[in-house]
């Protein structure tokens, strides 16, 4: 199974319209001055190239081969991954002036910039215009990482939705395997425990799940201590990384799933390269892409296990 070339597939901000909307399929689009910028890819990256070097956002335009180049940047901006959607977005540093913008979006031809996890370089640099327009709001904040926890479930209000936590996932999808205990007594959790019964296990998570080496990533003398700079991607990797959804085992477990990628090479490619055994969940318990979705935020978040209300 050959190695697929790391793409970009799209570059999404905020809009003056106030909708999130793609400058790749709509690059005359003007963004607002308070937007994040969402770099989403074909492929599942190292996590470790979601830097801020990984890109360049500068007021001058003119081609960026390197970080070398890069000498008008607006300072430093904040990363963040998420794994399910295999995208980057970038949080500004404050407003940004009314004017154009170039982000470029490097690959591995300098220290800096964007490969996959097994190690596939962007073939070259990727750049887009931006265009931005003051927000007339002048109480407008920039946009910023959610702070919700995302481990309960908030009921709506007024008819509204449930916004559904990491814990609903947990007890609804994982309860079959990742069991402490059943009325019939103790059945096999696989070493995680996820749910007690119908509920999710807290205690469980965080004994058996958060800041726990996978066991079918450890290696020799490395058993059960996570390795924050591995030779390979996937070596002891945690089972859950608090604020690293990409650097969490649990989540690829899930994306490995054939039913939750829209690439079935590319889920032949994590259980080639690290992810071993079947993929979760399995028999009739089933996790949709929005599932997989909260539970990437709550990582996100710092995987915090409060008390939820009943």
């Amino acid at each position: 199974m050959p190695n697929a070339p790391l793409k970009v597939k799209d570059v999404r901000v905020t809009t003056s319209a106030g909708a999130n909307q793609s400058l790749i399929a709509h690059p005359e689009f003007h963004a607002l001055d308070t937007t994040s910028i969402a770099v989403q890819f074909n492929r599942y990256i190292l996590p470790t190239a979601a830097s801020r070097q990984g890109v360049c956002l500068q007021t001058e335009i003119k081609d960026v081969r390197s970080l070398a180049d890069c000498t008008s940047s607006v300072g430093a901006l904040s990363p963040a991954y998420d794994p399910v959607t295999r995208t980057v977005t970038y949080y500004l540093p404050g407003r940004l002036l009314e004017g154009d913008y170039q982000l470029t979006v490097l690959n591995r031809g300098d220290n800096f910039g964007f490969e996959s996890f097994d190690g596939v370089s962007l073939d070259a640099p990727v750049q887009v215009l931006l265009h931005i327009d003051a927000n007339a709001d002048p109480t407008a904040v920039v946009e910023a990482p959610p702070t919700d926890l995302g481990f309960c479930t908030i009921k709506g209000v007024n008819g509204a939705d449930d916004v559904i936590g990491a814990s609903a996932v947990f007890s609804g999808s994982c309860s079959s395997c990742h069991l402490l205990k059943s009325p019939d007594g103790p059945v096999s959790n696989m070493g995680m425990v996820l749910t007690d019964e119908a509920v999710t296990s807290i205690d469980g998570l965080q004994k058996t799940v958060i800041n726990v080496v996978a066991h079918e990533t450890e290696l020799g003398g490395h058993a059960q201590v996570p390795d924050e700079s591995p030779s390979r991607f996937g070596v002891s990797m945690p089972r859950v990384a608090p604020g690293e959804p990409g650097n969490s085992y649990l989540m690829y477990k899930i994306l490995a799933n054939p039913a939750l990628n829209d690439d079935l090479h590319e889920a032949d490619r994590l259980r080639a390269g690290f992810v071993v055994g079947h993929w979760m969940p399995v028999g009739k318990f089933e996790i949709s892409l929005a599932d997989a979705e909260v539970i990437s935020r709550w990582i996100a978040a710092g995987a915090q296990t409060p008390s939820c209300p009943e």
